[in-house]
């Protein structure tokens, strides 16, 4: 970096951060390895003019490939939920070979690990003594995991948009100035917006800017049992371990910008060093800029979206906080995972954890929102009775005074069986969401049907929502209620109401992007219900609302089928059968408006799972073979015709759907016989 025309890697930030980021792993010797191009072990030769004994200690040919190995020569080992990430020194490529990146176990492994290199192209490579060959540093573990990537248009943040757009004017005229030799740009050299963390539209500076990094030294103990002798026999190494830093001014130093090693003593020559990675209480949990908005004198409003599992209450929260505008609706409450946001946000003790939280769940309007499940509501009014003093921290008066003026919607589902078939389901096989932007890599799997655990989860659904209704009567809570079968099939009124209802600041800037999750319920959602109806009879009774909602739906589908509006009629259809999953005329109709669009295919599952529910239903049998003929599947389309008729002979005249079904596939196998030719058919 030193020998660049005016130093000019120093100017990236990033870059220089990355290269103080960790500590480096130093060769003791001089030493290089050649490769021949093949991949036997016998194909890589290291060569030392001296101390052989130690560069074999240090480096082998292990594996074979042209991959080389490094032994480290010390054991790690980080505290707990911590891992080491061992790569290659940052920013400083070796030409004709290339490190090999791992990430290390080591709050539990009792033994060292390599740090491996593969050639690139046959030839030579050399090391220099002193000259890094693995670079550590440590990782939380399974914060890949935690973390959900979300790809959003910058049109969804006017703030953000108009802060990008101002970057881009002031680089576009700086670069323009510079070609055409402004005096004072030239002069200037360079902008440094990023390098003094300083934002373009406002001039103002960013929370927690880093402009260096300062690693703590390794220490080196001099006492001999300070290393573990259960290792002596072990592999042993003499590498000098120094932080890869820059000194407080910024100035390299001569050896290509990095620091010299730091720490000379070296582990006696037969044993193995133990390298232990300490972080500190304050580091560990320390949160990224990122994860806390930045503290608010006052709260606007708060939202507390009050539900059950498995409502759709994850879908609304996520399309609420895509607006930017009413907060960022996540459970903060859970009593099982507060640990994770007390990780998370660096909270040590219970007095910053709602201010914490305030801030992390509000949008830059003052709206803070949250989802509470009810059996989360007794962790939150915990929280608040503390921070307000009052004796009962569930009065939405206390809730005001630690998140703002609240309200409240109440997402509640009507069909309870599906409800609880839904948790059951997600429970077992720990899929709880799918997005329509990702791509399903694996089937969930399918739990054994219990029909027992379905009824005690529609149960304990059931005295949830009696719950909520009491706790809104007791403190006399005008609440926004939102039942799921209609949400689902009216998004964006749905949102629209959420909006209104709340009227946050900055409204009229709110945007609603596509919903982003996508239905679990499946055909093996349907089976269940199936099999619980035949099981547990008792239990499908439907309310009044969930009959008439389907019956007017279905009204309005059969409107549309006979006026020839297929498309139309489909989705009342499937609106219909969000209220009644199981019947058996809902289903023939979907099937019949699907097949008249002339996706035959697809109007089997339909008919398939009118069948499974009613399988003495001569009508969906017919039906299920008009499909198979349209599709071209003469044999099965046979098999259902037939059944249809034993079921009922009179409904169903045989002979003739046999005599159509046989002229329909000889007419099929001549096309076919002359290469799909209709004037060759004629003569």
């Amino acid at each position: 970096m030193d020998k660049f025309p005016q130093r000019q890697p120093y100017r990236c930030l990033p870059m220089t951060i990355a290269n103080a980021y960790g500590w480096e792993l130093l060769s003791p010797v001089d030493f290089e390895a050649e490769w021949t191009g093949q991949h036997a072990k016998e194909s890589i030769q290291i060569r030392c003019r001296d101390r052989a004994e130690k560069v074999q200690r240090l480096v082998s040919s292990h594996f074979g490939g042209g991959i080389l190995t490094f032994h480290t020569g010390y054991l790690f080992q980080t505290e707990p939920d911590w891992e080491l990430f061992a790569t290659g020194p940052t920013n400083d490529p070796k030409d004709g070979v290339g490190a090999l990146s791992g990430v290390i176990e080591s709050h539990w492994l009792p033994f060292p690990f390599t740090m491996n290199w593969q050639f690139t192209r046959p030839g030579v490579v050399r090391w220099k003594k002193d000259e890094p060959f693995c670079l550590i540093y440590p990782v939380l573990r399974n914060v890949i995991e935690q973390a959900e990537p979300v790809v959003r248009s910058i049109d969804s943040n006017l703030e953000l948009k108009q802060q990008y757009e101002s970057w881009r004017d002031s680089r576009g005229e700086f670069l323009t100035g510079l070609r055409n030799h402004d005096a004072d740009i030239v002069k200037a050299g360079w902008q440094r917006h990023y390098f003094r963390g300083q934002r373009v539209a406002d001039g103002s500076a960013a929370e927690d800017h880093l402009k260096k990094l300062h690693p703590a030294k390794p220490v080196v103990l001099d006492d001999r049992e300070q290393i573990d002798p259960a290792f002596t026999d072990r592999t042993a190494g003499s590498q000098t371990i120094a932080p890869s830093s820059y000194s407080s001014s910024g100035e390299g130093n001569g050896s290509g910008g990095r620091a010299r090693p730091i720490v000379e003593k070296r582990p006696p020559a037969n044993s193995l060093g133990k390298f232990v990675v300490h972080v500190g209480e304050q580091a560990a949990r320390r949160p990224s800029s990122s994860e806390i908005a930045p503290p608010r004198a006052s709260q606007a409003a708060s939202l507390f979206i009050c539900t059950t599992p498995r409502s759709g209450s994850t879908y609304l929260a996520q399309s609420l906080e895509s607006t930017d505008v009413v907060g960022r609706p996540l459970e903060y409450f859970d009593p099982h995972f507060e640990s994770n946001w007390r990780e998370r946000l660096g909270i040590a003790a219970d007095a910053e954890y709602l201010p914490k939280i305030r801030d992390v769940g509000s949008t830059a309007n003052g709206v803070f929102s949250a989802k509470v499940l009810f059996f989360q509501l007794e962790n939150l009014s915990r929280h608040v009775a503390s921070a307000t003093r009052v004796n009962d921290g569930a009065s939405p008066d206390a809730w005001g005074r630690v998140f703002g003026p609240p309200k409240f919607v109440w997402l509640r589902r009507e069909d309870k069986t599906l409800q609880a078939i839904s948790w059951f389901r997600a429970g077992k096989s720990k899929q709880w969401h799918r997005y329509a932007d990702v791509p399903a890599t694996e089937q969930a799997e399918v739990p054994e049907f219990d029909s027992g655990l379905i009824s005690y989860f529609k149960r304990k659904l059931a005295e949830y929502d009696d719950a909520w209704r009491a706790y809104f009567d007791r403190w006399k809570i005008d609440v926004l209620e939102l039942v799921y079968e209609r949400f689902v099939h009216d998004y964006q009124t749905t949102i629209t109401r959420v909006l209104q209802f709340i009227s946050p600041p900055k409204l009229e800037t709110a945007k609603t992007p596509a919903p982003r999750y996508l239905r679990l319920a499946d055909d093996i959602t349907f089976e269940m219900l199936r099999r619980y109806a035949e099981e547990v009879p008792e239990e499908l009774a439907r309310t009044p609302l969930a009959r008439s909602e389907a019956n007017r739906l279905a009204a309005e589908g059969v409107k549309h089928f006979r006026a020839n509006e297929f498309a139309a009629a489909e989705g009342k259809l499937r609106a219909a059968l969000e209220w009644d999953g199981i019947s058996v005329v809902l289903l023939q109709n979907l099937g019949a408006a699907i097949a008249s669009q002339g996706r035959y295919e697809e109007s089997l599952t339909y008919f398939h799972r009118a069948i499974s529910i009613n399988p003495t239903s001569a009508e969906s049998f017919r039906n299920a073979a008009l499909a198979f003929e349209n599709a071209r599947r003469w044999d099965e389309a046979e098999a259902h015709y037939r059944r249809a008729a034993e079921l009922e002979p009179t409904a169903v005249p045989l002979r003739h759907c046999l005599t159509r079904l046989g002229k329909l596939r000889a007419q099929a196998e001549l096309e076919a016989a002359v290469g799909g030719d209709p004037e060759n058919v004629k003569a």
